[in-house]
């Protein structure tokens, strides 16, 4: 594992903990935190996240994205690197492809045994 992977790892859990804990914003409902991409001279993170409710997706996003510099001042409070990252936040809609693929999958497979 190189640097930049656990640069990903630590950021990822790290907000995780910051979103649950320290965010005290009642408009953001349950949010996942799916991966983090940190561009190789650890100056930007993309933060790909999942909401339960899908409704919520795109005030979600705009809401981490102004919350963006209140989470890294958090970040650089419990993570020791010389550089916090700036933040962008970014809707992960893999699990929407993903269960889509699957009714589809299903679909086709019920209709072959009719």
């Amino acid at each position: 594992m190189d640097r930049i992977d656990r640069v990903n790892s630590l950021i990822k859990d790290t907000v995780a903990f910051i979103l649950t804990r320290r965010m005290k914003d009642p408009r953001l409902g349950l949010i996942t935190i799916h991966d983090v991409v940190v561009s190789r001279d650890l100056q930007n993170a993309k933060i790909y996240f999942g909401v339960t409710n899908l409704s919520e997706k795109d005030e979600t996003e705009v809401l981490l994205n102004a919350a963006s510099s209140f989470i890294r001042k958090e970040l650089g409070k419990e993570i020791t690197l010389r550089h916090i990252p700036k933040l962008q936040f970014i809707y992960d809609n893999s699990y929407e492809k993903g269960d889509r693929i699957f009714r589809l999958l299903r679909k086709i497979k019920k209709d072959e045994t009719e």
